[in-house]
C-alpha cells in the first residue's frame, strides 16, 4: 500500500494486484480469468479465457472458444444469424436448413439437396 507503506494481502481470488479488494487484480489465481481489473469464474457473453485473461470474441460472434470468426459458438450479428461450422452466416449453405430455435444450420436428411426441415419429407430438391 503506497500511503502507508505497509504491504497489504490481495484479495484471495487475485495472484497480484494494486490493492486489497476484489476489484484491484492485475493477475488472477488458479483458473480464474482477468476482465477489468477482476477475477472471475468464467468469462462473461462475447469473452473467452486464454491465458487466464478474458479476451473479446470477433464482432461477428455473440460467444466463443477463440478470437477468430471462425470459433463462434453462438450469433447475434444482425444478418449473421445461423451457426455453421462454428462460424456465423446469412443463410444455411446447400443440404442445411436453419433451425430458428437454436439459431444454427442443421443437415437434411441424406436424400435431399435442399429441404426445410430434418426428414425425408421436408426435401424441398431431391438429391
Amino acid at each position: 500500500n503506497g500511503s502507508n507503506n505497509r504491504c497489504v494481502a490481495c484479495h484471495t481470488t487475485c495472484a497480484r494486484c494494486t490493492g486489497p479488494d476484489e476489484n484491484e487484480c492485475t493477475s488472477c489465481t488458479g483458473d480464474r480469468s482477468l476482465h477489468g481489473n477482476r477475477c472471475l469464474a468464467n468469462c462473461p457473453v462475447s469473452y473467452f479465457s486464454r491465458s487466464n485473461e478474458c479476451v473479446a470474441c470477433h464482432a461477428e460472434c455473440e460467444d466463443c472458444t477463440g478470437e477468430a470468426n471462425t470459433e463462434c459458438t453462438s450469433c447475434e450479428t444482425p444478418g449473421l444469424t445461423y451457426l455453421h461450422s462454428s462460424q456465423c452466416i446469412s443463410s444455411c449453405p446447400s443440404q442445411f436448413y436453419p433451425e430458428n430455435s437454436s439459431q444454427t444450420c442443421e443437415q437434411c436428411h441424406s436424400e435431399c439437396q435442399e429441404c426445410d426441415g430434418a426428414t425425408n419429407s421436408d426435401c424441398t430438391q431431391c438429391s
